[in-house]
């Protein structure tokens, strides 16, 4: 079997990845730190987006804090409802 890895070298400097499965290599390369700077990032709890998603809008005075925008905030609290009550996405699109 042959597994594609991000950086070669990791195979030359531990020849260990050489019996692995894809998960396995997936996993040590996991523990060796080697997670992209995004995923460390949400795993933080900061915001991986440079906007806001809708129902929030960004805090001018801290980058990684959200603030509600109620306005847009009401229309998702709506979709949610309707979401409980049995309405499908389609039929939500369509009111």
């Amino acid at each position: 079997m042959i597994v594609t890895v991000p950086c070669a070298s990791l195979i030359i400097a531990d020849s260990s990845f050489l019996a692995l499965t894809s998960g396995e290599v997936a996993q040590k390369l996991r523990a060796r730190g080697s997670r992209s700077p995004i995923y460390a990032k949400g795993e933080s709890g900061k915001p991986t987006t440079n906007c806001a998603i809708y129902g929030y809008k960004k805090d001018p005075n801290d980058k990684y804090h959200w603030l509600i925008d109620e306005e847009a905030a009401a229309v998702v609290r709506r979709i949610f409802q309707l979401t409980i009550e049995g309405h499908g996405p389609y039929e939500i699109a369509t009111m």
